[in-house]
């Protein structure tokens, strides 16, 4: 995996404060005559309006996002199966209306040389301050295992892709510049360390 991405970083806290009011009532000790009794006045606090779902996580688009990996089936880099999953993504990411572009290399891998292709998506900010939400998205390479990945990358993929949708749907522009970063090459391409050979092949990209 490679990647000329390291942005400025900036610390944000989230800090929700919740209102308490207490409930006060009493009885009066001496019945009063009708137009003196106290007037009784029930306060209650107006249920929030749902979210809408075009700008709420949606866990079921995330899972949708999960299957249709899963039909390409194993992706390890510079597969038919990983150009597909790339098209996907960055079919999706522009129906969002983002700016997409690729960052395409070669690698040098324990299996000879590899093209490969990291996805950027972006939200421009008002300052220079970017903040990167990212996951890779090839699979783990196995001679004798159909490995599809559906947790390891798939759910995370899918989650990346609901979170850069709901992110794009907000009429607000942001603080800081959003890039969401989808890494290619993350994945080793033998089963165990062991396996990789020597120290210079371990670090295949």
């Amino acid at each position: 995996m490679r990647s000329g991405l390291i942005p400025e970083h900036k610390s944000f806290i989230a800090v929700a404060l919740f209102g308490v009011i207490p409930l006060l009532g009493g009885c009066p000790r001496k019945e009063l005559p009708p137009s003196e009794k106290p007037v009784s006045i029930s306060v209650s606090s107006p249920s929030p309006s749902p979210v809408p779902i075009s700008t709420s996580f949606n866990g079921e688009r995330a899972m949708t996002h999960v299957k249709k990996q899963l039909e390409f089936g194993p992706r390890p880099p510079d597969t038919p199966e990983l150009v597909k999953t790339r098209n996907y993504i960055i079919t999706e990411l522009k129906s969002y209306g983002l700016t997409v572009s690729t960052d395409k290399f070669v690698a040098n891998t324990p299996q000879g040389r590899k093209k490969m292709a990291n996805i950027i998506a972006e939200i421009p900010g008002e300052s220079t301050n970017i903040i990167i939400i990212s996951s890779h998205y090839d699979t783990k390479f196995f001679k004798d295992l159909h490995f599809v990945g559906a947790n390891d990358p798939g759910a995370s993929v899918g989650t990346l892709l609901e979170i850069a949708r709901v992110a794009a749907s907000s009429s607000t522009k942001p603080k800081s510049t959003y890039r969401f970063v989808f890494f290619d090459g993350e994945e080793a391409f033998c089963e165990g360390w062991d396996d990789c050979g020597t120290p210079e092949n371990q670090d295949q990209t």
